[in-house]
C-alpha cells in the first residue's frame, strides 16, 4: 500500500489505509491503531467524466475542439451540457486536478492522429498552454487509431478550464468516435479533483473499546531483568521471559504522577501454558517492594491474584485471589490519594475493583509497570510472553 500525503504528516495524525487498517503517526513512524481513535482522513476525490453520444467529423489537417454532450459523472458540476460544452472547469475549493481520457478514430490507414489538452485556451489551440499532448501514427489499414492520456496530478485554481483538441492527416474528413465501437472504448474526457487538504476528524470504532496508547519501551526501566527480553513493536511492547522454578518477579516500570488522583489503563495479552504458577499483570513498585495483580495459571484454571514481594526475588504474601476468574484485556491501577485499587475492564472505560488497599499499606508507590512471574512447578519448564498494547496515564 503506497502512501501519498499532501504534506509531511504531524504527530498524532492518522488515516485509514486501503487495506481497512487505521494507522497513526508517532512523529517518526506510522503505527497500526487497533482501537477506536480520532483520525484525519485522506483527501476525497471528485470526478467529472464527459463523453459524446455521436461521432465528430474532423476535417483533414484541421485543429478541432471536441465538445461533449453527456456526463457519466459530474460530482461538482464541472462540465456544463448547454454552454461551453468543450470545457471542464475547476470548481471552487479545488487545488489539484488529474486529467485522463481517450481519443478513438474511425478505421483509416493513412496519416497520423494528434491531440492536446489545453488549459485556459480561450477558444484557440495554444500549444504553450498544453498540459498533455500525443501523436499516434496509424498502423495497418482498417485498424482504429486510439490513444490514452494521463497528466498526473497538476496544480490548478478555481475557474481554470481544460479542453481537448484533435487533428489528423488522413487526407479527408475522419470521424472521432463518440460511443463505444465494438470492443473499443469511445472518446472521453475525465477530470479528478482534489482540494489538497485532509478531511475533518472522524471516529473509528474497534472491538477493543478505548483507543490504544501504545507504550514506548524506552520510557520504562527494568526491575530484576534476568534473562527477560522486551521488544518494541508498532502495536505495543512484547515482554518475553524464560521459565524458571523460583517464585520471583520481573518487570518494566516508569514513574507514577507526582500527585493524586491518577489512573493507569493497560491493555495486555498473554501467551503461557496452563501450568502452575505462570503469571503476568500490572502493579506498583517503590524502588524495592512490588505489589502486583496478575492473571495466573493454577491447577489448570485462570486466577486473579494480588501478590506482595518484599523485593523482586522475595515473595511475601498474597492478599487476594479468586480462582476461575474471567480473563479480560484491560487492567487498571487507580490511586485516589487514600486508597489504591487494582481494577479490570471489558473496554478500558468502565471499571470494576478486583482488590483495594490503603494507599501506604505494604508500599508507597513511586513507579508502576507490568510484571511477570515465570515460576514453573516441575518439568517441563515453560516460557511466557506478554504484550502490552496500551499504557495510558490520566
Amino acid at each position: 500500500m503506497a502512501l501519498d500525503f499532501p504534506s509531511t504528516p504531524t504527530t498524532g495524525q492518522a488515516f485509514v489505509g486501503s487495506n481497512g487498517v487505521a494507522y497513526y503517526y508517532t512523529g517518526s513512524t506510522w503505527r497500526i491503531s487497533a482501537a477506536s481513535t480520532s483520525y484525519t482522513g485522506p483527501t476525497p476525490i471528485y470526478v467529472t467524466r464527459c463523453t459524446r453520444s455521436s461521432n465528430l467529423s474532423v476535417s483533414n489537417s484541421t485543429d478541432t475542439l471536441v465538445t461533449f454532450d453527456t456526463n457519466t459523472y459530474d460530482d461538482l458540476s464541472a462540465h456544463n451540457l448547454t454552454s461551453n460544452t468543450s470545457r471542464i472547469v475547476v470548481p471552487a475549493g479545488m487545488a489539484r486536478v488529474r486529467l485522463t481520457g481517450r481519443t478513438t478514430w474511425a478505421s483509416n490507414g493513412t496519416g497520423a492522429r494528434w491531440g492536446l489538452i489545453i488549459k485556459n485556451g480561450a477558444g484557440a489551440m495554444v500549444s504553450a498552454n498544453s498540459v498533455a499532448s500525443w501523436s499516434t501514427p496509424v498502423g495497418a489499414a482498417g485498424n482504429e487509431s486510439s490513444h490514452n492520456f494521463d497528466t498526473g496530478w497538476i496544480p490548478c485554481t478555481a475557474g481554470d478550464y481544460f479542453e481537448m483538441w484533435v487533428a489528423h492527416s488522413a487526407g479527408g474528413s475522419l470521424n472521432l468516435l463518440g460511443p463505444n465501437f465494438g470492443a473499443w472504448t469511445g472518446t472521453y474526457f475525465q477530470a479528478e479533483f482534489s482540494s489538497g487538504t485532509l478531511t475533518a476528524p472522524t471516529t473509528l470504532s474497534s472491538p477493543f473499546g478505548r483507543a490504544d496508547v501504545v507504550p514506548t519501551l524506552s520510557e520504562f526501566a527494568w526491575v530484576n531483568q534476568g534473562g527477560a527480553l522486551a521488544t518494541q513493536h508498532n502495536y505495543g511492547v512484547n515482554f518475553y521471559c524464560p521459565g524458571g522454578t523460583t517464585n520471583l518477579i520481573r518487570g518494566l516500570v516508569k514513574a507514577v504522577p507526582a500527585s493524586t488522583p491518577y489512573r493507569i489503563r493497560a491493555r495486555l495479552r498473554f501467551a503461557f501454558g496452563f501450568k502452575n504458577f505462570l503469571q503476568g499483570g500490572i502493579g506498583w513498585y517503590d524502588g524495592t517492594a512490588v505489589q502486583v495483580t496478575n492473571i495466573a495459571s493454577e491447577s489448570g484454571q485462570t486466577v486473579h491474584r494480588t501478590r506482595n514481594y518484599t523485593n523482586p526475588t522475595t515473595h511475601s504474601s498474597d492478599p487476594f485471589g479468586i480462582i476461575g476468574a474471567m480473563h479480560t484485556d484491560w487492567y487498571g491501577l487507580y490511586d485516589d490519594g487514600t486508597t489504591r485499587y487494582f481494577q479490570a475492564s471489558a473496554d478500558g472505560d468502565n471499571w470494576i475493583n478486583i482488590f483495594s488497599t490503603p494507599r501506604t499499606t505494604f508500599l508507597t508507590p513511586t513507579h508502576a509497570g507490568f510484571f511477570v512471574v515465570p515460576e514453573n512447578s516441575g518439568s517441563p519448564t515453560l516460557d511466557l510472553s506478554m504484550t502490552v498494547m496500551s499504557w495510558e496515564v490520566s
